[in-house]
C-alpha cells in the first residue's frame, strides 16, 4: 500500500471512529457519583475479549479493512453488540498499524493522534499518548489524559501517568503512587482490569459507588469511591453484626492468634483435643497453618498513613477459624479520601493459592496450548 493510500485509509477509519466514540467527557475522580460512565459503543468486553486487546485477529474470516469499515458504518451506529465491538477493535488495530507507518514517514496528522488517544484499543491508545508525551501535551488534550489515567489496560495508564505530570491540576500527580499494577511491556500490559461484581468481590457492591482501575490491584485490593458519608458506608457493611475495627484493634486481634500459633503448649493441647474428638493430626496441622498464615496478613498495608486516606475503619466481612479463633478472611477498609474528594473503599480477601488449570481433557489441553501460543506470539506486543 502506498503512503498516500495508507493515509487515506487511516483518515477514513479515524473519522468513523471519532464520530462513534467521541463527544463524551471523561470520568473525573473528583466527581465519583457521575464517574465511570462508558461510551455506548464501549461496553464491558465479554469473556472472549476480556484479557487481550486488539491483537487477537488470527481468524481466517476477518474482513478486509475496507469491508469492515463499510460494515461498521452501515450496521453499528449506536449498537453495542459483540460483533460491532469486534469490528471497532479491528478498525482501531488497522489505524494503529497505519499510524505507525505514517509516523515512520513523519507524516502523522495530530488529529489522528487525538482520535487514537480516545480509542478502545490499548495498542492504539498507548501509541497515541506516547506521541503526545514526545512532543508535549496540549491544552485540548488534557481531558484525554484524564480519561486514560483510569484506563483498564496498564500499558495505557503507564503513559497517561507520565503525561499526568504535565496537567495543570496537581491532584493527578499526587495520586500516582496509588497505581501499583503498571505492567506496561509485552502481554502483561494488555491484560485489562475487570470491574468486580458481587460474586468476584465477595461482598455487595455499595450503591452509588464507582470502581477505579488505577488504584486496584491484587496487592492493594479493589478500590471504589462513593459520594456518601463514611458513617453511612460503614453502617451498610456492618449489618449482620460484622465487626468494625480500628487499625490498632485489628492488629491486636491478629497478634493474639499469631501468639497462639507459636505456643507449643497450646498446640499440644489443641492436638490432643482434636484427636480425642476424632480429627486427624493432619487436620490439626492444617488449622495451625491457616492460623499462622491468616495472622500474618497486614490488612492495613497501603492504607494507614497513605496520603489522602483519613480515619480508616475496617469492617470484617468474613472470617475463618485458626486454632479455634476467628480470623479475618475478607475485609473492607472505609475512609475519607481527601484526594478523590469522596469516601474510599478498599476490599481485600485473604490471598489464595491459585488452582492449576484442569488439563485432563484433550479439549482443555488444546485450548490451553492455543492461549500460550497467542501470548508468546510477536503480535501480542504493545510496540
Amino acid at each position: 500500500m502506498s503512503a498516500h493510500s495508507r493515509s487515506l485509509c487511516a483518515v477514513s477509519v479515524a473519522a468513523l471512529l471519532a464520530t462513534a466514540c467521541g463527544g463524551e467527557d471523561p470520568p473525573d475522580p473528583s466527581a465519583p457519583d457521575s464517574a465511570g460512565a462508558e461510551s455506548a459503543l464501549s461496553p464491558a468486553p465479554d469473556d472472549s475479549f476480556e484479557v487481550i486487546g486488539t491483537t487477537l485477529f488470527f481468524d481466517d474470516d476477518v474482513l478486509p479493512t475496507a469491508d469492515a469499515l463499510k460494515k461498521y458504518e452501515a450496521e453499528c451506529s449506536g449498537k453495542p453488540t459483540p460483533e460491532c465491538k469486534r469490528l471497532q477493535w479491528q478498525l482501531e488495530f488497522a489505524l494503529y498499524v497505519d499510524m505507525r507507518e505514517l509516523a515512520r514517514r513523519d507524516a502523522l496528522d495530530e488529529e489522528l493522534v487525538r482520535v487514537g488517544a480516545a480509542a478502545d484499543s490499548p495498542q492504539l491508545k498507548a501509541f497515541s499518548l506516547d506521541r503526545m508525551l514526545g512532543r508535549g501535551l496540549r491544552p485540548e488534550e488534557h481531558a484525554l489524559v484524564v480519561a486514560a489515567f483510569d484506563d483498564p489496560y496498564p500499558s495505557v495508564r503507564a503513559v497517561a501517568q507520565l503525561l499526568a505530570r504535565q496537567l495543570p491540576d496537581e491532584k493527578w500527580a499526587r495520586m500516582l503512587p496509588r497505581d501499583s499494577n503498571l505492567r506496561r511491556d509485552g502481554v502483561s500490559g494488555l491484560i485489562a482490569g475487570v470491574t468486580p461484581d458481587e460474586k468476584r468481590l465477595g461482598a455487595p457492591v455499595y450503591p452509588r459507588s464507582t470502581h477505579w482501575h488505577f488504584a486496584s490491584s491484587p496487592e492493594r485490593g479493589e478500590f471504589f469511591t462513593t459520594p456518601d458519608d463514611p458513617d453511612d458506608v460503614v453502617a451498610f457493611y456492618a449489618k449482620g453484626d460484622h465487626e468494625v475495627l480500628s487499625a490498632a484493634q485489628l492488629a491486636s486481634k491478629l497478634e493474639e492468634v499469631a501468639s497462639s500459633a507459636q505456643n507449643p503448649l497450646l498446640i499440644a493441647q489443641k492436638m490432643q483435643e482434636a484427636i480425642a474428638a476424632g480429627q486427624s493430626p493432619e487436620e490439626v496441622m492444617s488449622a495451625l497453618t491457616t492460623g499462622a498464615m491468616g495472622a500474618n496478613i497486614d490488612w492495613t498495608r497501603g492504607i494507614e498513613g497513605a496520603e489522602g486516606m483519613r480515619d480508616p475503619r475496617y469492617v470484617v466481612l468474613a472470617e475463618e477459624q485458626g486454632l479455634g479463633q476467628p480470623l479475618p478472611a475478607r475485609v473492607v477498609a472505609i475512609f475519607e479520601d481527601e484526594l478523590m474528594g469522596a469516601t474510599g473503599l478498599i476490599f481485600r480477601n485473604k490471598p489464595r493459592v491459585p488452582t492449576p488449570p484442569d488439563l485432563s481433557t484433550p479439549e482443555a489441553m488444546e485450548a490451553y496450548l492455543r492461549v500460550q501460543q497467542i501470548l508468546a506470539s510477536p503480535e501480542a506486543q504493545v510496540h
